[in-house]
């Protein structure tokens, strides 16, 4: 994880065998997007040899 001055950053690799994104058994990738977005956030996945997840949340200042 990176801390940015106003987001924080996650990348995960992997390159193994390719994400099957299109498999709908499981809710677990739709379940941290929905997250991630309802945090403001971005959720992308990238397969290419493996995959890359990135996900970015903005910074909420404290009160």
């Amino acid at each position: 994880m990176i801390e940015h001055p106003a987001f924080y950053q996650l990348i995960i690799y992997d390159n193994g065998s390719k994400l099957c994104i299109g498999d709908t058994d499981g809710i677990g990738l739709k379940n941290i997007a929905h997250r991630i977005d309802n945090l403001g956030g971005q959720f992308r996945i990238k397969t290419n040899k493996g995959y890359e997840i990135f996900i970015t949340i903005p910074k909420v200042e404290s009160r």
